[in-house]
């Protein structure tokens, strides 16, 4: 009977121990389950945000107070471009062999006009001897071959296809450093077929082109065995324009190109990419891509993406790109 006693404690333990874990959890762990568990739906204000870029719409007085300036853009054309090298030569060299052409011809005008002073006097009682006559004669032969030497040692340098640099100034401005010559070399396969009509001398580093000398004259440069590539001669002057700088070339080539100008005022940075700002229509506002294969000197020709009275943003265009793109405050 003292057996049961044991037995009997054993059993109450467990059934105390059972009713334990029947116990329901407290009520005050509802919310916080509830808490855990995510919503179905997202907050209000993330449903309302626009996508980065999306169309922006502004008032006027909203324009105003962020200091927007618009301006319709303008008709333009664009040429397709191939670029080279380019080296503005000393005037030495020139100056050198100018002062040998304008004394071989000082020479050659002085024993000419001899020769005629002793021809005239043959056969009359002043005339000279034979022998004085034969000497005029070799003289202004010797004199002649002068002026052609030294013509061809300057077209040995600029070319036979001067452009009338020899019966104009030009060749003067040229020996006294007023004008600067340049040598511009295309890379093989890669140059114009023919002397291009125009070219624009650009220094190395400008890549938008916003300094450059347009050249006066270009004319075919005799062929370089040390340098390869087909050579053309420029003159150009401007300030800036220094002998022994090397400069880019670029020379228009095919058919031009119709589109309208995006000034550069206009243009911004986002995502590696640049933008302009349209507004289209009035008081809706969006970014356009900017094609950069058409640059000029004021900003980039586009085609397609805008047309002629399009109105861009000129002036406060990063804000308003800023605010597009979800990384500016509210103006207001």
């Amino acid at each position: 009977m003292n057996n049961r006693y044991p037995l009997l404690l054993l059993a109450s333990l467990c059934a105390a121990l059972g009713a334990c874990g029947d116990h329901p959890a407290p009520a005050a762990s509802e919310p916080a389950a509830a808490a855990a568990q995510p919503s179905a739906e997202p907050p209000a204000t993330e449903a309302a945000e626009a996508a980065p870029g999306a169309p922006l719409t502004l008032d006027k007085e909203q324009v105003a107070r962020l200091g927007l300036v618009l301006q319709p853009v303008a008709a333009a054309t664009y040429h397709a471009e191939v670029e080279a090298f380019g080296q503005v030569w000393s005037h030495e060299a020139i100056a050198q062999l100018a002062a040998d052409v304008a004394t071989a011809e000082a020479a050659v005008h002085q024993s000419a006009a001899a020769l005629a002073r002793i021809q005239a006097l043959a056969q009359t009682p002043g005339a000279f001897p034979a022998d004085v006559q034969e000497g005029a004669q070799r003289q202004a032969a010797v004199d002649a071959a002068a002026v052609q030497l030294a013509h061809r040692r300057l077209s040995a340098l600029l070319g036979d296809r001067l452009p009338g640099l020899l019966a104009s100034a030009g060749l003067t401005d040229l020996a006294s450093g007023r004008v600067k010559l340049v040598k511009v070399t295309f890379p093989l396969g890669n140059g114009p077929r023919q002397v291009p009509a125009s070219l624009r001398l650009l220094p190395l580093g400008d890549a938008l082109g916003t300094k450059g000398w347009q050249a006066h004259a270009v004319w075919e440069a005799p062929s370089d065995s040390a340098v390869p590539g087909y050579s053309v001669w420029a003159t150009a002057s401007g300030d800036g324009l220094m002998e022994g700088d090397r400069l880019v070339a670029r020379v228009p080539i095919g058919p031009a190109q119709a589109g309208v100008l995006v000034p550069d005022t206009a243009v911004v940075v986002s995502e590696d990419r640049l933008w302009c700002i349209v507004e289209k229509p009035e008081g809706t506002f969006r970014r356009v891509a900017i094609d950069t294969r058409r640059p000029v000197d004021a900003g980039y020709v586009v085609a397609g993406a805008l047309a002629a009275n399009d109105r861009l943003v000129v002036h406060g265009a990063g804000l308003l790109l800023a605010r597009m793109m979800g990384a500016g405050a509210e103006a207001d």
